[in-house]
């Protein structure tokens, strides 16, 4: 049982909300490739960028360094990233 890595984006009413798991590998894989890249949420007007490039008309760039941008207008979500340990039940035998 591994650490498990997930994205989250933070909506309007401040909440968090996770992405899919297909979609927090490919983030987590874009990140390595390119700290200071960008990459486009399939068939979606989003795009995730990171590092420097995690900036966009509407919004400075967040202290997570990563925004979710909508390229057809600009409204912007700050993004962060968390890694989940795995959880494990112990039973401890009676005396």
């Amino acid at each position: 049982m591994g650490v498990q890595v997930v994205f989250e984006h933070l909506g309007p009413d401040g909440s968090w909300t996770r992405y899919d798991e297909a979609t927090c590998a490919l983030l987590e894989a874009s990140l390595r490739q390119s700290p200071n890249g960008a990459v486009r949420l399939a068939n979606l007007p989003f795009e995730v960028r990171f590092g420097e490039n995690a900036r966009s008309a509407k919004m400075p760039t967040p202290d997570t360094r990563m925004m979710q941008v909508n390229v057809n207008n600009e409204n912007s979500r700050v993004v962060r990233r968390r890694e989940e340990g795995a959880t494990v039940q112990v039973r401890i035998p009676g005396n």
